[in-house]
C-alpha cells in the first residue's frame, strides 16, 4: 500500500544507509559514464530491494516520453522524474540499472548489487536499460545506438549473457516498449555476430 502524498517521505530523506556500490570498472573507457552520485543524493530503501544473485539476461526499455534534453541538467531532471514515479509506485528505487541519453551518455541508476524492477514478474537476474525518448515517435540517434551497443557488449561479456537473452520489454510483457524504432536495434543486437554485420 502506497503512502498518501502528504505522508510520503521526500526522496532525499528516505534513508541514511548507504547502498553498496557496483564495480563498473569492466565498462570500457570510451563509454561516457555518469555514476549515480552525479545525478542524485537520494538513498534508496534497501529493505525493499532484493540483492542480485547475478545476471543472465538484459531487457531494453524506453521512457515513452519524447526527450529533447541536451544538457546534464535536463537529463538529470528526466531521470529524477522517472525515479520519483517509481518511488510513488512503492519501489525501493528507480527500477532500471542504466539510463542512456540522446548524447550517448550512460547514467548509472539502480546499483547492480540489486535486482531491478522493470518487467513485472521477470526481474530476477535481469539487467534493465532504459533509453530516454519515445521510440514509437522518435528515431534512435547514432550516439545513443553506439552507447547502447557498447554497454550491452560489456554487460554480455561481464556476465556471460547469450545473445538470445537480450530482450525488448515487449518480449516479456504486454507492452509496446521499447518502441518500434528501438526494438529494431534490439533485434539487430540479438543476431549472431557473423550475421550482425551483413545487409
Amino acid at each position: 500500500m502506497l503512502l498518501a502524498a502528504a505522508t510520503r517521505p521526500a526522496l532525499s530523506a528516505m534513508s541514511k544507509e548507504r547502498l553498496p556500490q557496483a564495480d563498473l570498472a569492466f565498462l570500457p573507457s570510451r563509454l561516457a559514464l555518469k555514476r549515480r552520485k552525479d545525478w542524485t543524493k537520494q538513498v534508496p530503501k534497501p529493505w525493499i530491494l532484493r540483492p542480485s544473485k547475478g545476471f543472465d539476461r538484459i531487457t531494453v526499455h524506453h521512457t515513452a516520453a519524447v526527450s529533447t534534453s541536451k544538457t546534464d541538467k535536463d537529463v538529470v531532471a528526466e531521470i529524477e522524474g522517472v525515479c520519483l514515479e517509481h518511488i510513488t509506485r512503492g519501489y525501493g528505487d528507480i527500477g532500471y540499472h542504466f539510463v542512456v541519453d540522446a548524447r550517448g551518455t550512460v547514467w548509472e541508476a539502480r546499483s547492480l548489487a540489486y535486482q531491478g524492477a522493470h518487467v513485472s514478474g521477470q526481474n530476477e537476474e535481469n539487467i534493465g536499460i532504459v533509453l530516454l525518448g519515445n521510440f514509437e515517435a522518435q528515431q534512435v540517434g547514432r550516439k545513443q545506438v553506439e552507447a547502447l551497443d557498447t554497454l550491452i557488449g560489456a554487460l554480455r561479456d561481464k556476465y556471460q549473457i547469450k545473445r538470445h537473452r537480450l530482450y525488448g520489454h515487449r518480449d516479456l510483457g504486454k507492452s509496446s516498449c521499447p518502441g518500434k524504432n528501438l526494438y529494431k536495434q534490439v533485434e539487430r543486437l540479438k543476431k549472431p555476430e557473423d550475421a550482425a554485420g551483413q545487409n
